[in-house]
């Protein structure tokens, strides 16, 4: 799932969407901006990010001297100072910088309003792993009695990419953390979501996490298992065992001893494959292309319950509640030639 630059496009909806339940809106023009000193500004009391990297503040802080701070800050009026709304890695790097005054668009929010955006801010962050994602959208779901479709139009995403990324919270801990470590992308773990029984998708991620194996031979493992078959991967190829162990023949490839016709991938087979990846990272499900010349082939897409198509659906179509935002790039990418 994509990061956006900013403030994002679901904190900036919340901020300055003039269609917002808000009463205020932040101008679109930085003229709208004020400068106030550093240290009348307190910390937002329902920040949840605990932790900032130090390196990365430390580079913040360098631009900041050069470049000044070209986003003005959110705070909203408390007392006599003022308490933080958006911009906490902002604020600390201007510390750092030792500047005396930033600037900032004053705006008015009650406590609900405050613990949202808190929220969000959050989740908008560049460096989440897709866990941590899936972990912070629940908590805003959970904090604010949000459904799916509610939490993804706050956010700025579609409902389907907000599903994917909360399915991958029903994989067992040790699973979970081998994403969380990027031992694993979410990609390559997310096919296992497709095997019911926990013992399978521990087993088979153990071997995911020792092996590195792609995106799609994942889709081939998880299949053959499901079929309860015995199987072995080789260079990214499963074979398929017999009940001695031995690899089983593939009728497909007798076929196509014998002359018979079969649709294959006849050239640049590896561009076909960078394809497949991009489509199976983007929808989360097994993805296959088949090409029966150079220009002329199919697409086939795996779904395993009507409510995985209803989401493969709504991630092909591009929907979201919210306007214009873009749901699916893959749509855009260029064949490569």
């Amino acid at each position: 799932m994509s990061k956006h630059s900013g403030l994002g496009r679901g904190l900036e909806s919340l901020l300055s969407s003039s269609e917002s339940q808000y009463e205020t809106a932040m101008p679109k023009d930085p003229e709208g901006a004020v400068e106030i000193p550093v240290e009348s500004i307190r910390p937002n009391p329902y920040q949840p990010r605990k932790t900032f990297d130090k390196e990365k503040l430390k580079e913040l802080s360098e631009s900041i001297k050069k470049h000044g701070i070209i986003q003005p800050l959110v705070v909203r009026k408390k007392g006599l100072n003022y308490e933080l709304v958006a911009g906490e890695r902002r604020l600390r790097a201007a510390r750092l910088a030792k500047l005396q005054t930033v600037p900032v668009l004053v705006r008015e929010y009650d406590e609900k309003q405050m613990r949202e955006l808190s929220l969000v801010e959050n989740i908008q962050r560049h460096d989440l792993n897709p866990l941590e994602e899936a972990k912070a959208i629940q908590e805003l779901m959970k904090q604010f009695d949000y459904t799916q479709a509610q939490a993804a139009e706050r956010l700025g995403r579609s409902r389907a990419a907000v599903a994917n990324l909360l399915r991958m919270l029903n994989l067992p801990e040790e699973l979970q953390a081998m994403v969380a470590e990027e031992r694993v992308t979410a990609g390559q773990i997310r096919p296992l979501l497709a095997l019911a029984d926990r013992e399978q998708q521990l087993k088979v991620g153990r071997a995911l996490a020792e092996h590195g194996w792609s995106a799609r031979t994942v889709e081939e493992v998880v299949k053959t298992v499901k079929e309860g078959k015995k199987l072995q991967v080789l260079d990214e190829r499963v074979v398929i065992l017999d009940k001695n162990g031995k690899p089983v023949k593939d009728p497909s490839s007798e076929k196509e001893k014998k002359g018979k016709k079969k649709t294959s991938r006849v050239s640049g087979d590896i561009h076909y494959r960078q394809f497949e990846e991009s489509l199976i990272e983007a929808l989360g499900t097994k993805v296959r292309i088949v090409s029966k010349n150079d220009n002329v082939g199919k697409i086939e897409i795996d779904y395993y319950s009507l409510d995985d198509l209803d989401r493969i659906c709504d991630l092909l179509q591009g929907k979201n509640e919210s306007e214009n935002i873009d749901t699916a790039p893959w749509l855009k990418t260029k064949f490569p030639v």
